[in-house]
């Protein structure tokens, strides 16, 4: 209960110190005062799959990218890719055939049946 009412104190000083240094000097205190708030920083891990130094980090992320890359061939990647454009293409064909259908349903033969039914009649 201490540690809520600190935490809650600490938040009203902070909030305090930013509208001061806003009504004081409305630029340069102010995002001072913005950053500092903002400038907690996470820390760095040390150590990553046992390895404790930057340089042997790096090589262990290159090691682990390298593979990731390399899993799959370049010639596999663009011939998938080459396949799925084609498709893409039949696939664009389809819908705008299956469009033109339904214009010519919902407009055209309306007429169509209109004009026919008008003629069968006017024969006697």
């Amino acid at each position: 209960m201490l540690s809520a009412a600190l935490k809650k104190n600490e938040e009203s000083i902070i909030r305090n110190r930013v509208a001061h240094a806003f009504l004081d000097n409305g630029g340069r205190n102010f995002w001072i005062e913005v950053n500092k708030i903002r400038s907690k920083k996470a820390p760095n891990c040390k150590i990553v799959d046992d390895c404790a130094s930057e340089a042997s980090i790096a090589e262990r992320f290159a090691l682990r990218y390298e593979d990731l890359y390399s899993s799959v061939p370049y010639d596999h990647i663009v011939s998938c890719m080459t396949y799925l454009m084609k498709w893409k293409m039949v696939l664009t064909l389809i819908v705008c055939t299956v469009i033109v259908l339904l214009i010519a349903v919902t407009f055209i033969m309306p007429l169509y049946i209109k004009k026919t039914a008008s003629n069968s009649f006017n024969v006697v």
